[in-house]
Parts: structure tokens; sequence; C-alpha cells
């Protein structure tokens, strides 16, 4: 009987838009406790929009809120996700929250936060910065729980619209995510 090997996952940092490795389940847990370090918390006070005082003490993770994901010995070891700014109790912000939070052994701890405009479509990834699962033959079946949420197909539709009217047109291929500019 043949079995199929498996490539092993290199270690690093890995984006929503150029895919995550095949064989990393990318997690689903409601109620993960956070723990905020001195530098998480300085950052949030320091944040280029504003500082942040009502950090989330509780979060549900969900794979459509995750954009970036690190890996170490082939095992999921970070997440980043963003979510809707709360900046008090009762009101809604004109912010997310970017949380990169550990998620090996020292689970729910905050590495770092900060904010982006709630309407920010961030087209300038540096893809650069992160490793391509096709670079490695780790794409072959593109997982359903890699698929971007609703409200980031909504902000990247707007972002095309924008685009056809700026003279910089983007084109985006069927699952939504960012192709090379034309």
């Amino acid at each position: 009987m043949l079995t199929e090997k498996r490539r092993p996952i290199p270690d690093g940092v890995w984006h929503v838009e150029l895919g995550f490795p095949q064989d990393i389940t990318l997690p689903t847990e409601q109620n993960v406790r956070l723990i905020y370090g001195t530098h998480a918390k300085e950052e949030a006070l320091r944040d280029k929009n504003g500082p942040m005082t009502n950090l989330p003490q509780v979060v549900d993770v969900n794979p459509e809120d995750i954009f970036e994901i690190g890996t170490i010995d082939g095992h999921l070891d970070k997440i980043g996700i963003r979510k809707r700014y709360y900046e008090s109790p009762k009101g809604l912000s004109h912010r997310d929250i970017i949380i990169i939070i550990s998620w090996g052994s020292g689970k729910g701890r905050v590495r770092t936060v900060w904010s982006n405009l709630h309407d920010d479509t961030h087209t300038t990834l540096n893809k650069s910065n992160y490793l391509n699962p096709k670079e490695y033959g780790l794409d072959k079946d593109p997982a359903p729980n890699r698929t971007m949420s609703a409200r980031n197909r909504k902000l990247l539709k707007r972002a095309k619209h924008t685009a056809k009217y700026s003279g910089e047109p983007i084109v985006f291929n069927q699952d939504h995510r960012k192709k090379k500019k034309t």
C-alpha cells in the first residue's frame, strides 16, 4: 500500500491573501481569554489612530477573522485576527482591532495589538514578508475555512470599485484574493 508523504511545513508567517498551508487547521474557539503583556498594553496606548483603552478580555476565534498565522515545527504558533473595536461597552468605533495572539504553548498571550480604520482594505500587502504555500507545494486542496469573511469581501469589492476610477485597476480572482496589478 502506498502512502502519500506529507511535505514539512516550514517555520514562518503566512497571510490569507497568499494562502495557508493545507495541513494547518484554523482554530474555531469561543471565549479565548486574552492576556496582555506590557508591550501589547503600550502599543494599544500609542496606537496611530488614538489610544485603545477598552481592550477585549475575551474573544471568539473564527477562521474568517484570521488574516495571518505563524508556524513553528509544523504547528500553529500564532494567529492574527481582525475584529470590530468597541470604544466603550456601548458603542462601535470607526476602527477594527488587530490582535496577534500566541496559539502554541502560551495560548491567549497577546503579542501585540493595533487598530486599522474599519474601511481600510489594506491593499498594500508586502508579500515578501510572508511565505507562499504554492512555493512549498502546500496549496493543493484549498480548504473552505480559508475563505474571507463577508465583511472582507465587501471591503475588497469597494477597493475594486475605487481602483476602477483611480486609473490603477486591481483584478481579483474568483475567491476574492488579490492578484497582481495590471
